[in-house]
């Protein structure tokens, strides 16, 4: 059973041991709230331009569901680097949760469109042995989480 403190607590300060280091917090892109902000725009050029009223009144619901999920998963979406492990938690109610020792990552790889080197957005994949595989979206400066990453693994490696 959880105490008051642990509940408030995020899923990676719970999880990181006692004498772990939290190196970097990851944070998801505000891009992801661009279909919703289409959404609303599209009806509301519906209901004043072309005065649509049901067809603005569905895209409209449609943009409130998209804004709903979008927000559940800005504020529940956590990424951190730590001086050991890589750790991403997604969702809310439905928890998928990717841990990963930084002596078993083999490597990183950073998915950028062409608005993503814009606004400074991309799709992380961390690599580990066995082929694992742990894809993290839209992150926010994913250069910045790889580097961060890479210099973990490195440092690791002359430990050794």
């Amino acid at each position: 059973m959880q105490t008051t403190k642990e509940a408030e607590m995020s899923y990676v300060e719970n999880t990181m041991m006692s004498d772990e280091i939290l190196v970097l917090q990851g944070k998801v892109h505000w891009i992801i709230f661009m279909p919703t902000l289409s959404l609303f725009v599209i009806a509301s050029v519906l209901y004043y331009a072309l005065d649509q009223l049901l067809l603005s009144f569905v895209i409209t619901c449609f943009a409130f569901m998209a804004a709903f999920r979008a927000l559940i998963y800005y504020f529940t979406t956590e990424l951190a680097v730590t001086d050991r492990r890589v750790l991403a938690k997604f969702g809310w109610i439905r928890r998928s949760t990717y841990e990963l020792n930084l002596a078993r990552v083999t490597g990183l790889n950073v998915e950028q469109s062409v608005m993503g080197r814009v606004l400074n957005y991309g799709n992380v994949v961390v690599r580990g042995m066995g082929g694992d595989m742990t894809p993290i979206p839209a992150i926010n400066d994913p250069i910045a989480f790889r580097h961060q990453v890479l210099g973990e693994v490195e440092g690791r490696e002359r430990q050794i």
